[in-house]
């Protein structure tokens, strides 16, 4: 059951400050600062601050849309959604452990992993009401929604296998063994292929959506987090914790062609199609990287907050909002 607890009042809209509300519609970056208990809005193209929206709970998960995004706090066992125009925040309880959260507004879908529960639950993003779940193992983590076939898939990091659940029965369709605790997952949807970061395997998954087999792992850096297809790059990024690089993998080849220096401890990854930039998470910086794709090289820091994770689509187009 998801039940509305609060907006987010006078008190905590101060620390978003005027210039969040008079700002005209931009590319924004919004980031969750778990060790701040922070939700940073950015500037995407300069870096600058717009809006510091409190967020208890050790905010983690991040799913941007056309004019909200949502953000999962696993601790408090909420999610909270944000409006892309004023930044104004409300506050739903979602027991389980809400980590990762992915939208879908065709369908007007939200779908979000909870950790301590082992369930993954459906709900109606514009009533934030819930309407299916689904039990799994123990520790579901990174999910991606593929339409064409009708699925979601879902990293079941301690069992080390990935799972598809039917978008019409919401019931699982079936399993497949992957590397060692995998987390982020991310769809090749022109070559129907599925990739899991594997964090213990220090390895990438691949995964045929049509045949629903494991065909092959990519060696790539240490604690290997999220992983990210470029749209019309034909490349897959690998965000990598241990030793703060991005592995980028050509999706031809299933090979690693360039290995990118960034900030400490790398974790959500996001990118600007018409920039050609690439978003990087630090944690251990509290920064971004950005990334010149085609130079596959830092260009840029922008300071976060203390922690962030920004973990899921993160990068919100101008003409999103």
């Amino acid at each position: 059951m998801i039940n509305r607890v609060s907006s987010l009042g006078a008190a905590w809209l101060l620390l978003c400050a005027s210039l969040a509300v008079a700002s005209p519609p931009q590319d924004v970056l919004v980031l969750t600062n778990q060790r701040a208990g922070t939700v940073s809005v950015l500037d995407a193209v300069s870096g600058s601050a717009l809006a510091t929206i409190a967020v208890r709970g050790d905010p983690l998960g991040v799913a941007v849309g056309s004019d909200h995004a949502w953000v999962t706090a696993p601790v408090s066992n909420e999610i909270v959604r944000i409006s892309l125009r004023g930044f104004e925040a409300e506050v739903f309880a979602l027991p389980g452990g809400p980590t990762v959260v992915v939208a879908d507004e065709v369908s007007n879908r939200l779908y979000v992993s909870l950790w301590y529960a082992g369930e993954v639950v459906e709900l109606d993003m514009r009533r934030m009401v819930e309407l299916r779940r689904v039990a799994l193992g123990m520790a579901p983590a990174g999910l991606v929604i593929d339409r064409e076939n009708g699925r979601l898939y879902v990293a079941e990091r301690d069992a080390n296998q990935l799972v598809a659940i039917d978008l019409g029965s919401f019931k699982s369709a079936g399993a497949v063994g992957v590397g060692q605790h995998p987390f982020g997952l991310a769809l090749d949807r022109a070559r129907h292929l599925l990739f899991s970061a594997n964090v213990l395997s220090q390895s990438v998954s691949v995964v045929n959506t049509k045949s629903w087999q494991h065909l092959a792992d990519i060696d790539v850096g240490e604690s290997p987090y999220a992983v990210l297809v470029h749209p019309g790059e034909s490349l897959l990024y690998v965000s990598n914790q241990g030793d703060d690089t991005v592995s980028v993998v050509d999706l031809n080849s299933l090979e690693v062609v360039a290995e990118i220096d960034v900030g400490g401890y790398p974790e959500g990854l996001d990118v600007d199609p018409a920039s050609k930039r690439l978003f990087v998470s630090n944690w251990m910086d509290s920064t971004v990287s950005v990334v010149d794709v085609s130079q596959a090289k830092e260009v840029e820091v922008f300071q976060a907050g203390e922690g962030v994770r920004a973990f899921g689509r993160f990068f919100a187009p101008a003409k999103s909002q």
